[in-house]
C-alpha cells in the first residue's frame, strides 16, 4: 500500500500547482484586457 502522508503531499502539491497556474492564466487574461482598454482610450 502507498503511505497516506505521501498521497496527501502529492495532492497538496498538485492543488497548489493548479491554483498557481490558474492565477497566472487569470492575470494574463486580465492584464491583456486592461492593456487593450488603455490602448483603445489612447486611440479615441
Amino acid at each position: 500500500m502507498i503511505p497516506l502522508p505521501s498521497v496527501l503531499a502529492a495532492i497538496q502539491t498538485s492543488v497548489t500547482g493548479g491554483f498557481a497556474l490558474a492565477g497566472l492564466a487569470f492575470l494574463a487574461v486580465f492584464g491583456t484586457r486592461i492593456s487593450n482598454r488603455i490602448a483603445q482610450k489612447g486611440q479615441s
